[in-house]
């Protein structure tokens, strides 16, 4: 009868208890969050990544596109400047096509009664197009978002 009558005259928690549930509820809490800030890293660095592959990716199909249908190619290393002649679906006609080196963004120039300048991509450390002697062309573009670098090369066969 002693044990009941002690259980019911119970009226809260010690503060040793009290402390014990808000440490061990502090370790669990920090353990959960340093776990979710890792995870936002990893997801963080990846996009990144990811990102400076994509850009790079997208700057090379946007080019072969345009060599595909090239029947001049000429190339000035002193002005980081490459021009050549092929087809442009938009007016239906061939136009010349300048593709210019600029600090670190590459630009694309359209000419022929209409013009357009735009930036292809930013963060550019390196850009080549080569004409090879089959006459293939090898496209190479490096870029560096400040912690990742993305190597893209592709090889592109012109129609004319």
């Amino acid at each position: 009868m002693k044990k009941i009558k002690f259980i019911l005259n119970n009226n809260g928690f010690t503060i040793v208890e009290i402390f014990l549930a808000v440490v061990i509820t502090a370790i669990v809490l920090t353990i959960i969050t340093s776990m979710i800030i890792q995870a936002f890293n990893v997801f963080d660095s990846s996009t990144r990544r990811m990102s400076a592959a994509q850009l790079a990716e997208l700057a090379t199909t946007e080019i072969s596109g345009h060599l595909r249908t090239a029947t001049s190619y000429d190339k000035d290393n002193d002005e980081e400047k490459w021009r050549f002649n092929g087809y442009y679906s938009n007016i239906e006609d061939y136009v010349e096509f300048i593709i210019t080196k600029d600090g670190d963004q590459l630009n694309i120039s359209i000419e022929n009664g209409i013009y357009e300048d735009r930036t292809i991509i930013h963060n550019v450390d390196d850009f080549d197009i080569t004409k090879m002697d089959s006459g293939e062309f090898v496209i190479f573009i490096e870029v560096n978002d400040g912690d990742n670098i993305a190597r893209k090369r592709i090889t592109v066969n012109s129609r004319n």
